[in-house]
């Protein structure tokens, strides 16, 4: 079963689409009962262990142990948070337990992106024996990996339950009731843990993050999994799972059986922020998930994608995300009607695909985008979904106790019942071996390239710092004197432009590089102007993160004379500015070496709306360089602003102005305020179109 529970009979009928006869169905039911009976007369593997484990005293060697108080469990969490990682350990709760005090996590990191580093992490198997930890809380988190367990790399987490509450205002990532990272299988947890996290990013309900950037093996699984409490959050939050991430390789990680019954609130206006009543952010394959519960936005919110299921069905890298049987009875409120934006299930990217996945039809103020890939997604009335009336020929069991496109061990999820709604089957008994289910491989880099001659700045860490990776400054102006002696600046945190403004003089020809433990832009301009004039700036080539080298969302941007642009890997449009609003002015410098997964390797400049977005201009007044395969992507409506067109002839290489747009159609405007004909500095990146001077507008058309 390659680690997958096998599911307990819920009396529905199913029919199948297909030639499966008779005779195999008999003999299928007949080597299900032997394997059942077998079950039956010998002894689980988990209750051998159980009767053989020794109680927890605080052994860091190999072992199986039992926990039966607050106190062991604590000091499970000193000894992970002290580098002992318990790899082919199990550990089993023998009864409820209820902390009490401020809740340490059992595993985490010293920073505030969604990139684990260090050795503070948990490997081993905890197995709770459908026992209860009560009382958790947590109020104070300044750093990344929140919930009972903050980190956990290569171990299992399941039969478990956790009450409490987890309240920050800190700008963190990762949090979960149960979990917040993991790269590895998460099986029948429940949460009924409240999250209030204003300023946090990858949020979920049981887990915050799920990653797996293996591109084989068993798939990591999450499943039987349950949100009963709410989740509150900035960016990238679910019910059940706040992101979960497979980049690499389709179908990395299946999300099975899952459901949400707490309100899932976004407070974020901004644009893709990801917020969905399963999953907020998804590049998985998600199967057999219900959201009961009304998924929020603020008022006047437009385009964060919010869906009833997932926020974003994602098609990054080759992560085509897949979703099937999968039900949304919750509402959403102030939720944009063009389906482009947000969904009554989900936001869909191209490649990926839907399939026998509902909503109630009193959601109206939705739609759902059905473009791509979609069978049998559609609204349904409540007779259809208790199965009193019939959609298209059949009833709501036909259509969602079909096998998902990508497994046979994953169908007959749902009891229906005529006069209720459709009910997810769970398991009677909980799985017997944790350790057979699958791990999964987190994101990998290195700051090698720098390493000797670099000082490290992250804002979110401990004063006291030493400016070494592990003991960063926090201070911006005490790292930039510190980097006198060195050529880079790492960093493990976006730069405040003010601070720059203020200190970043004392950096000139050094190189701001990302370290690999962060997945933020190195500048994040909100508001006021950032100038930047002889420094590089570089994305650390050896992980792809999620932000471009600069992010603009108002303000404005001045690139001068000798200011690089380089080394960024990112599944962004724009590996180096990202310009949604506010304004970016190139007067020179160097865009090289930068690479983007969704468009725009070089800068992106995107829309907001038919006439709004940000804004791009060329004015050279020295030396301007794209490298070959960093091109400028124009969203719809958006284009160049030409300044200084006379010196396009001392500064600008013929051809060099690469350019790709959304809007291919003839006559799309590409430039403005061209004094001059420079359709001799543009290639259409991509090849197909040429370029169109129009003297009297003062415009490059596109041909």
């Amino acid at each position: 079963m390659n680690g997958y529970l096998i599911r307990f009979a819920n009396n529905n009928k199913k029919i199948k689409k297909g030639a499966k006869t008779m005779n195999k169905k008999r003999s299928l039911l007949l080597l299900l009962s032997l394997a059942l009976l077998l079950c039956l007369a010998l002894p689980m593997s988990a209750s051998a262990s159980y009767e053989t484990a020794v109680n927890y005293t605080g052994q860091t060697t190999q072992g199986e142990y039992i926990i039966d108080s607050a106190s062991d469990l604590a000091t499970l969490a000193t000894n992970v948070n002290n580098s002992t990682n318990y790899a082919g350990s199990t550990f089993y709760l023998a009864n409820d337990i209820t902390l009490s005090g401020a809740w340490t996590p059992i595993g985490g990191w010293n920073g505030t992106t969604g990139v684990p580093s260090g050795t503070m992490y948990f490997s081993g198997v905890f197995d709770g024996r459908g026992h209860t930890i009560s009382g958790l809380s947590i109020t104070s988190a300044s750093t990344s990996g929140v919930g009972l367990f903050g980190y956990v790399n290569g171990g299992i987490v399941g039969n478990l339950t956790v009450e409490g509450s987890i309240s920050t205002s800190s700008s963190i990532n990762a949090i979960g009731g149960v979990i917040g990272y993991t790269n590895s299988s998460v099986v029948c947890c429940t949460s009924d843990v409240s999250i209030s996290a204003s300023n946090a990013s990858n949020v979920g309900g049981v887990i915050g993050i799920v990653e797996n950037t293996q591109t084989s093996g068993t798939p990591v699984l999450v499943q039987y999994c349950q949100n009963t409490e709410t989740v509150s959050a900035n960016k990238r939050l679910g019910g059940v799972i706040g992101g979960a991430y497979c980049p690499n390789a389709s179908g990395r990680i299946y999300v099975d059986n899952c459901q949400n019954t707490g309100a899932v609130t976004s407070a974020s206006t901004a644009y893709k922020s990801f917020c969905g009543g399963v999953i907020g952010y998804c590049e998985a394959y998600v199967s057999n998930c219900l959201n009961n519960a009304q998924v929020s936005a603020p008022i006047g919110a437009d385009g964060i994608r919010m869906g009833g299921i997932v926020g974003i069905l994602s098609s990054y890298g080759t992560a085509d995300a897949k979703m099937a049987n999968c039900l949304n009875r919750g509402s959403l409120a102030n939720a944009s009607s063009n389906p482009n934006y947000d969904g009554a299930l989900c936001v869909p990217e191209s490649a990926t695909s839907m399939d026998n996945c509902f909503w109630i039809d009193t959601i109206t103020n939705v739609g759902q985008l059905t473009s791509y890939s979609a069978t049998n997604v559609d609204d349904l009335s409540a007779a259809q979904l208790q199965s009193t009336a019939q959609y298209n020929g059949y009833y709501i069991s036909y259509y969602i106790n079909q096998e998902p496109p990508w497994s046979e061990d994953l169908d007959n999820a749902f009891t229906c019942t005529s006069g209720s709604y459709p009910a997810l089957t769970f398991p009677a008994t909980a799985p017997a071996d944790l350790s057979t289910y699958p791990t999964g491989a987190s994101r990998t880099g290195s700051d090698s390239a720098y390493a000797g001659s670099a000082v490290y700045y992250n804002s979110a860490a401990p004063a006291g710092g030493d400016g070494s990776f592990a003991n960063p400054y926090n201070s911006f102006e005490t790292a930039v004197s510190a980097a006198v002696y060195e050529s880079y600046l790492c960093v493990q945190s976006a730069i405040p432009v003010s601070d720059y403004n203020s200190y970043g003089s004392g950096l000139s020809g050094k190189t701001i590089a990302r370290s690999y433990v962060y997945d933020g832009p190195l500048f994040d301009v909100q508001s006021g102007s950032l100038t930047l004039g002889t420094i590089t700036l570089d994305g650390n080539s050896t992980t792809t993160g999620n932000a471009s080298l600069i992010n603009v969302e108002g303000g404005s941007v001045t690139i001068g004379s000798g200011v690089t642009l380089q080394n960024n890997k990112t599944m962004n449009k724009g590996a180096a500015i990202r310009v949604l609003t506010g304004s970016v002015t190139m007067n020179g410098g160097t865009v090289s070496g930068n690479t983007s997964v969704l468009g725009g390797n070089g800068i992106a400049v995107l829309s907001t709306g038919p006439s709004s977005g940000g804004t791009l201009t060329i004015s050279p007044t020295s030396a301007i360089s794209f490298g070959t395969g960093d091109y400028i992507f124009l969203d719809s409506g958006r284009s160049i602003t030409v300044g200084n067109a006379g010196n396009f002839a001392t500064y600008v290489p013929a051809s060099s102005l690469k350019v790709n747009c959304a809007d291919t159609s003839s006559g799309t405007v590409v430039a403005t305020g061209v004094t001059q004909d420079l359709t001799g500095y543009f290639t259409y990146y991509g090849g197909g179109h040429s370029f169109e001077y129009n003297e009297g507008y003062e415009e490059i058309w596109l041909e």
